[in-house]
C-alpha cells in the first residue's frame, strides 16, 4: 500500500505505525493547502520577504531565493517555511490579486473568468494566428496579413471580431470556412469558431458588417444581386423577384455580348428648336422631354411650342438636346414615332407629313416633309410663333 493518497498525496497511515499524530497533522497541512486554493500572487518568482502561515503562491519559470528550483509549483507557507505541492489535473485556484480563476490541465492554467468574460483581447494576424494564446473568448484580431491557420489548441470556442480587412485561407482539414473557400474581410466582420478534439478549426458562424454584404455561402447579411456573383446561367424557367425590383448601377456597365442587358434609366432632357443656320432671336417658350432607356434601346417623349421664330434663320429644322447620341451607318436613322402631334407651320397642309430623323451619330433629330416622291427637308421658314411639336420616338444608342 502507498503511503500517499493518489490526487492530493496526503500522508497515510499505515499498519502498526507509531508517531501517528505526526502523519495525521501532515496530511492536514497538505489538505489544508490545496483545498480551495487561495493564491496571493501567479507566477511569481520572488518570494515574499515577511510570510505569514497560510499564504500560497504559484511560482513562475524562474523562481529565487527560498523558491530556487521549485519552477510552476504551489508554494505554501507552513510554520515560517515553504512547503511545495506539484499541480495536478483539475486543481482549481483562486488568485486574490486578479480575482481570477484558473483551473490546471496537462501543464497549462486556464483562467475561467477570461473564458466567460467579455472582455476582448485584440492580436496581430500572422500566417499562424493563435487563437488560445489570446487567452479571452472574445478576440480582435488586427493587421491585414494573410491567416492560414487559427492555432492547433483542441476543444475551444473564440469569437473572432477583424479590425481590418485580410485574407481567411480556407483548408478543408484545418481552417474549415463556411462555403468551402477563402475569404476576404472587411472592419466590423465578426466570426464564431471552434476547434474539435485534434485542434482543428471550424467556422460556426460568419456576420458581415455592411449593411447589404449578404452572402449565400455565410449564411449572413442581406442577399442581393449587388452583393453576388452569380453563376451562368443561374435561372432556368421563370426568375421571380419578391422585392419586385431589379437595380442597375447609375453608371452603365456595357456589355459586349447582344444578349445581355446591362442598363435601365429614366430621366429628363430639355429640347430645343434651332436651325442648321441659327436664327437671331429664336426662342422656345415651352419645352419639356423625358426619356427612358433599356439596354440600347432610348424611348424619348419631347413637346415644344415656339415662342419666336426669330431672323435670319435658315435650313433644316432641327430638335436638339438629346440624351443620348443615335448610332447609325448611314446619314439619318428614322425614328420610330408612336404617338405625336404637330402644327402652326406656315403651310397648313404639310403638318401631317412632317416627320424627324435623328442624325448619325449626334444628340439632335432633323424634320424632314414626307411625300410620294421621297423626302425633303423641314425649312426654318415653316417655323412659326404659332409652331408647336409634341413627340414620342426610340433610337438605338451605340451602347
Amino acid at each position: 500500500m502507498s503511503d500517499k493518497t493518489p490526487r492530493l498525496k496526503l500522508a497515510q497511515l499505515v499498519s502498526l505505525q507509531s508517531a501517528n499524530p505526526v502523519t495525521w497533522n501532515e496530511a492536514l497541512a497538505e489538505l489544508d493547502a490545496l483545498f480551495d486554493l487561495c493564491l496571493l500572487g501567479q507566477f511569481v518568482n520572488t518570494p515574499p520577504a515577511s510570510p505569514t502561515d497560510g499564504d500560497a503562491y504559484l511560482t513562475g519559470g524562474a523562481p529565487s531565493g527560498a523558491w530556487l528550483g521549485y519552477a510552476y509549483k504551489i508554494a505554501y507557507c507552513l510554520d515560517g517555511a515553504w512547503r511545495f505541492f506539484t499541480p495536478f489535473n483539475g486543481l482549481r485556484a483562486f488568485v486574490v490579486p486578479s480575482s481570477a480563476f484558473i483551473v490546471y490541465l496537462n501543464g497549462v492554467w486556464t483562467d475561467w473568468n477570461a473564458l466567460i468574460s467579455a472582455n476582448e483581447t485584440s492580436i496581430a494576424s500572422a500566417g499562424t494566428c493563435d487563437l488560445e494564446a489570446a487567452g479571452s473568448l472574445f478576440i480582435q484580431i488586427t493587421g491585414t496579413s494573410t491567416i492560414t491557420s487559427f492555432g492547433s489548441a483542441a476543444n475551444k470556442l473564440r469569437f473572432v471580431r477583424f479590425a481590418q480587412g485580410l485574407t481567411l485561407t480556407h483548408n478543408a482539414a484545418s481552417l474549415v470556412l463556411l462555403g468551402g473557400t477563402s475569404r476576404v474581410t472587411q472592419a466590423g466582420d465578426v466570426g464564431l469558431y471552434a476547434s474539435d478534439a485534434s485542434g482543428n478549426w471550424r467556422e460556426r458562424a460568419y456576420f458581415r458588417a455592411a449593411a447589404n454584404a449578404g452572402d449565400f455561402a455565410t449564411k449572413s447579411g442581406a442577399e442581393t444581386l449587388f452583393n453576388k456573383t452569380l453563376a451562368t446561367p443561374f435561372v432556368s424557367g421563370l426568375l421571380s423577384l419578391a422585392g419586385g425590383q431589379i437595380g442597375f448601377p447609375a453608371a452603365q456597365i456595357a456589355s459586349p455580348d447582344a444578349n445581355t442587358l446591362d442598363d435601365y434609366e429614366e430621366g429628363i432632357w430639355s429640347p430645343s428648336i434651332i436651325s442648321a443656320v441659327p436664327a437671331s432671336g429664336a426662342s422656345v417658350m415651352v419645352g419639356s422631354g423625358s426619356y427612358i432607356k433599356i439596354g440600347r434601346l432610348v424611348c424619348v417623349r419631347f413637346g415644344i411650342r415656339v415662342g419666336s421664330s426669330g431672323v435670319g434663320g435658315s435650313g433644316a429644322v432641327r430638335i436638339g438636346g438629346l440624351p443620348f447620341v443615335q448610332e447609325c451607318t448611314g446619314s439619318y436613322a428614322e425614328a420610330a414615332v408612336l404617338l405625336g402631334s404637330q402644327g402652326g407651320f406656315a403651310t397648313p397642309s404639310i403638318c401631317g407629313a412632317v416627320g424627324f430623323f435623328v442624325s448619325s451619330n449626334s444628340a439632335y433629330m432633323e424634320g424632314r416633309i414626307l411625300n410620294t416622291n421621297g423626302d425633303t427637308a423641314l425649312n426654318w421658314s415653316e417655323i412659326t410663333p404659332n409652331t408647336f411639336l409634341g413627340r414620342e420616338l426610340f433610337y438605338f444608342t451605340p451602347n
